[in-house]
């Protein structure tokens, strides 16, 4: 089975962080996402998802072993795009 190759990026430290594969990108988003908005641990990725990026390495196929990498690194996306803003307090507050 082909698995993406993905590293974080970490803006403020200018350093990659460790690479991971997995199974595809959208269960990628999803766990990430879960993490994020629980805001329940004390990694700097969730006291600080905007400093972070996700970028495509490649593919590997955990059948063959066989990795191919991409001949440019593809941004993903910032960890912060999964912050939910409280739209809700906007209307009370305004008046």
């Amino acid at each position: 089975m082909k698995r993406k190759i993905v590293i974080s990026y970490d803006k403020v430290a200018k350093v990659y962080g460790a690479i991971v594969e997995v199974e595809n990108l959208n269960a990628f988003k999803r766990d990430l996402a879960s993490l994020v908005v629980a805001k329940q641990g004390t990694s700097n990725l969730e006291r600080y998802p905007h400093d972070y990026d996700f970028i495509e390495l490649g593919e590997y196929d955990n059948s063959t072993g066989e990795i191919k990498l991409l001949s440019n690194k593809a941004h993903l996306f910032n960890a912060g795009d999964f912050i939910i803003k409280d739209d809700s307090k906007k209307s009370g507050e305004d008046k």
